[in-house]
């Protein structure tokens, strides 16, 4: 066991190729995303975080990319979960979603809607 103290992870997810990612808030405050080293436990952190969305953040595995959501945005933001940047947003859906490549599955009210990954987003 490994205390996180760069990261308050509200959320972890795998990618196909064993990338373990780390969503969350950041030590004070604002988003985080970290890289989690599957044998050591320490954390990679992917960015210095936005102190201004002091609500943090939360993600969900979608194959070879995630996703995550930033609690002050109305968009998902589509990561490649090799690198952890930005692979392209999606604002015309609800969360929690996850993906395989081609579909996006998404929490739309009471039910489950099936969409095309955007173009930018493999999926």
């Amino acid at each position: 066991m490994r205390k996180l103290t760069s990261v308050r992870a509200k959320s972890i997810v795998v990618t196909d190729d064993d990338h373990i990612w780390l969503v969350g808030f950041g030590q004070p405050s604002g988003s985080r995303i970290g890289s989690l080293d599957p044998q050591t436990l320490d954390v990679t952190l992917l960015e210095p975080g936005d102190p201004q969305a002091d609500r943090g953040a939360i993600g969900w595995t979608g194959g070879s990319v995630f996703w995550v959501e930033y609690a002050d945005s109305a968009s998902l933001v589509c990561m490649d979960g090799s690198t952890g940047l930005a692979s392209g947003t999606y604002s015309e859906t609800d969360a929690p979603v996850v993906s395989v490549p081609g579909v996006i599955y998404a929490v739309r009210g009471t039910g489950v809607v099936k969409l095309p990954s955007p173009t930018a987003c493999r999926g």
